[in-house]
């Protein structure tokens, strides 16, 4: 234990309570600071954390994955370690969400004493990150097939592997972990300063929760990547659900953390209440299970760990052979990664997050060091993994999309037009990007402004829903194409559209990418998109429809497009058919429009 350090900082936003959202909870100025360096003194660092806790002080701190020996010496892992083996603040109680938040922007300012408040702002600006391995794709390959032979031999049933990596960043540590909090949404984030270190985590996994007598885990195991739009993105989910292998992993994790928990639980009270559950992630799917005991209610909290750590879904199973494995596969430590973070609250209730999405700095966020890894199991291939790897990498490298959103109505003589359709694409892109949508209200917001304008024979309306859940509308006389009953020309985009940009299929004030393929055709009515392959897709305003040979056809949604709410209606009403449209046959086709729902039918000419 050392002496008081008034520039130990650190911020938790734990998931609490029925609902599950995070919490924020700052702490500042620790009065004490509790270290272990090897591993005898790891338990007894542990031990005064939580006398501390219930002496009435919040406990704050983190156990790295390389303390594993100091609980079981059956357990493997390297000798050394660049951070503390165990490490922990001691505050009197967390700040008040009124204080002042100081942070820096860049990493050139100094780490701050007093951190974020509770309705502190979004950082400035975002990082780009690139991060790099010194592990090539071929040696990680190699390590895939050794564990694969593991397996085949009957060592082990699953082995995590995971990578280092390191990035540059031009963000402060505390702007980054903002970042990457608001990327993940993760449920166990975590900061933390500690003199020499900073530390962020964006974790979504709880290794272990406790309430009076219960102990709760909530293992994770199983990844897919998130679809661009909402039925891509349910297919997504299907999929992940329905593999064996992902399903496999998950129940084997779940086995090993029964069997840990059943070493300190009251006879019989082992269950398991939830399981391969998929929850939604801004970048991920994941798969996750819930296992909870009953225990004693003096039982030592480094009991706990002792009977858990690691965490089964970072090492494998059974745990100590696949420790083992990890120890000579993977050269680097893991140092805070794959450890846990967390909290012990007064009276000794606590909440420890497996520090997965996790990276630490030492000279001010210059230099970030990370890791990232999946469960490798009979079934896995270096390529399957490797892509599931870089998925998680994104918590680093992809700052969230939160959009706002908007929908444009057709109004005559004060009825919108289509309302219901307008509103179930909002509401499916808001669930999509979990963001708050009140669809009753949102109606009635539109229908009170269209109401306003029940004397124009056609009006556009607006409806906007920011990522808050603020809903706005406002209404405009509009003209329309009456009169003009010859094709309106529009021009090809310069250059093709990336299907892989999520703007292309969701309705938002984004319009960046469409501004730029519209550039210079000012005097034109609109433009054709179209995306690598060259199959038409759209225009920037609106959907196209194209006949050949007598039948209509639109392109489907997966060629990188919006599906507008009157094609919709088209399409349930078999007035037009999906099918790839490729450029030659849109300049060949009979004929072409335009359609959306506040124009209706608008006949096109190729300009060029």
């Amino acid at each position: 234990m050392t002496t008081p350090n008034p520039h130990l900082t650190a911020i938790l936003d734990f998931a609490e309570g029925p609902s599950g959202d995070p919490v924020r909870r700052c702490f500042g100025r620790a009065s004490r600071e509790l270290r272990a360096d090897n591993l005898a003194d790891v338990i007894s660092v542990i031990d005064g954390a939580e006398r501390l806790a219930r002496g009435g002080q919040w406990i704050v701190g983190f156990v790295a994955y390389e303390a594993a020996p100091a609980f079981d010496p059956a357990l493997s892992a390297h000798s050394r370690s660049p951070l503390p083996l165990a490490w922990f603040a001691a505050f009197d109680s967390p700040e008040p969400a009124s204080s002042p938040p100081t942070h820096a922007t860049d990493s050139t300012h100094p780490r701050p004493s007093v951190v974020l408040s509770a309705h502190a702002p979004l950082p400035p600006r975002t990082a780009v990150l690139t991060p790099s391995s010194g592990v090539s794709d071929d040696v990680y390959a190699r390590h895939v097939g050794r564990i694969r032979d593991y397996i085949a031999a009957g060592d082990v049933y699953q082995v995590n592997l995971t990578l280092p990596f390191t990035a540059e960043s031009t963000l402060a540590p505390l702007a980054l972990y903002e970042q990457m909090r608001r990327s993940q949404a993760g449920a166990y984030s975590a900061y933390l300063n500690i003199g020499d270190v900073e530390i962020m985590s964006a974790s979504p996994e709880l290794f272990v929760q406790r309430v009076g007598t219960r102990l709760r885990s909530k293992p994770m195991k199983g990844t897919a990547e998130r679809g661009l739009h909402p039925t891509a993105d349910l297919n997504a989910r299907t999929i992940l659900m329905g593999s064996e292998k992902e399903r496999a992993e998950n129940v084997m994790i779940v086995d090993v953390v029964r069997n840990d928990l059943g070493r300190v639980a009251t006879v019989g009270t082992v269950r398991v209440p939830a399981l391969c559950v998929a929850e939604r992630y801004p970048s991920v799917w994941q798969l996750t299970s819930t296992v909870e005991a009953d225990v004693s209610e003096d039982l030592p909290l480094s009991r706990v760990f002792s009977a858990l750590f690691p965490a089964a879904s970072i090492t494998g199973a059974p745990k100590i052979r696949a420790t083992e494995i990890i120890r000579d596969l993977e050269r680097a430590t893991r140092g805070v990664y794959c450890g846990a973070i967390g909290c012990i609250r007064p009276g000794g209730d606590a909440t420890f997050n497996v520090a997965i999405r996790t990276a630490w700095t030492d000279d001010g966020g210059r230099t970030l060091h990370l890791n990232a890894g999946g469960g490798v199991t009979m079934d896995s291939t270096a390529t399957s993994e490797l892509a599931e790897l870089r998925a998680k990498l994104s918590a680093f490298t992809r700052a969230r999309f939160e959009p706002t959103l908007f929908e444009t109505i057709r109004i005559e003589r004060g009825r919108p037009i289509r309302l219901a359709r307008h509103l179930a694409r909002m509401g499916t892109s808001a669930e999509y990007f979990g963001q708050p949508f009140d669809a009753p209200r949102a109606e009635a917001i539109l229908l009170a402004a269209a109401f306003e304008a029940r004397e124009l024979e056609t009006a556009r309306g607006r409806l906007v829903l920011e990522p808050t859940g603020l809903v706005r509308a406002t209404v405009e006389s509009f003209a329309g194409d009456a009169g003009s009953p010859l094709p309106r020309l529009v021009q090809f985009a310069p250059t093709p559209m990336d299907r892989n940009d999520v703007r292309l299929y969701h309705k938002t004030t984004d319009r960046s990418l469409y501004d730029s393929a519209g550039a210079g055709a000012s005097e034109r009515f609109d433009t054709l998109l179209w995306n690598a392959d060259e199959q038409a897709t759209e225009l920037t305003r609106g959907n196209l429809v194209v006949e050949l040979d007598g039948t209509r056809w639109t392109p489907p949604v997966e060629c990188g497009l919006l599906g507008g709410t009157f094609r919709a209606e088209l399409l349930e009403m078999g007035e037009i058919h999906e099918r790839v449209v490729t450029l030659d046959e849109l300049m060949s086709a009979d004929r072409r429009w335009f359609v959306n729902s506040l124009r209706g039918w608008v006949p096109i000419a190729l300009a060029d």
